[in-house]
């Protein structure tokens, strides 16, 4: 199979800039909006909200789940089986997620250094964005420590989540479709949405 080449795709990425860039501007813009509305202390509009949870899914779910041995990816992507990195903004690869990452870790030292860090303005989004990056944390120790298989502990832990999260999510539904929002209390909603974002993040 011969190699991919630009003059064989004639297409060119928005802007001209290097695919995944227009994305990564809009990501750090988002995430600008939202850390200025936790700063200065005000409630965050939910359209920033879950636009930030959108972008944030995109960015750190977008991993591969094959174990390509390192010596054997340039070959793949020359060969035209496997996509090449794509470094958005020319940054190197994992800048962006980095960057997010330390955009929150800083806010919340300053949250936290204020006092402010659980005001109800700001614990529904650090409580999602920690929870799904949560997720993905633990899975990643737990896929590397414990062995896969029908009767495994790796088994065990994962049918102990989602019986976990299936429990939570149903049991906020139940009560949601009987009595409405006015009968959900605050914290339940709250755990319903933080377990759901850490599964999705652990898969």
């Amino acid at each position: 199979m011969s190699q991919i080449t630009d003059s064989d795709n004639p297409i060119r990425p928005p802007l001209g800039l290097p695919l995944g860039s227009v994305r990564a501007l809009l990501t750090l813009l988002i995430l600008a909006v939202v850390i200025n509305e936790m700063m200065a202390g005000r409630e965050v509009d939910i359209l920033w909200n879950e636009t930030l949870l959108i972008a944030l899914a995109h960015y750190f779910s977008r991993r591969r789940f094959l174990n390509i041995p390192p010596e054997a990816v340039p070959r793949l992507q020359k060969e035209g089986i496997l996509p090449p990195e794509t470094r958005p903004l020319y940054l190197p690869t994992g800048v962006i997620r980095a960057l997010i990452l330390l955009a929150f870790g800083a806010s919340g030292f300053f949250l936290y250094k204020q006092g402010r860090l659980f005001d109800p303005n700001v614990v529904p989004i650090f409580g999602a964005v920690g929870a799904y990056i949560s997720g993905m944390i633990i899975a990643y120790f737990a896929k590397s420590f414990m062995k896969a298989g029908t009767n495994s502990l790796l088994s065990r832990w994962q049918d102990m989540q989602a019986m976990l999260v299936l429990i939570t999510v149903a049991s906020t539904a139940a009560i949601f479709f009987i009595h409405g929002p006015s009968g959900l209390p605050g914290w339940l909603r709250h755990a319903a949405l933080f377990l759901s974002l850490y599964y999705f993040g652990a898969r």
